[in-house]
């Protein structure tokens, strides 16, 4: 996949995953570390769902936003 980011340098990146994803990857990537495979991964999804946009056959995503505050509201509770 072609980027239009030109730079050497990984970007460092946070968020979680259902424990069956953490499962299926440590499962699926051999010798690859969990952040290389789960690189290439995702970015073979990005490639097939832009394929599957520009055909209309996306299917729509969910989408949760939360506040710091709620995250921290909801930990603690």
């Amino acid at each position: 996949m072609k980027s239009k980011v030109k730079s050497s340098v990984k970007s460092k990146a946070s968020f979680t995953v259902d424990p069956e994803v953490l499962y299926e990857i440590d499962k699926l990537r051999g010798l690859a570390t969990r952040s290389a495979f789960a690189n290439q991964v995702l970015k073979l999804g990005i490639k097939t769902y832009r394929t599957l946009q520009k055909e209309g056959k996306a299917p729509t995503l969910p989408v949760t936003l939360e506040t710091d505050e709620e995250t921290t509201t909801q930990r603690t509770e």
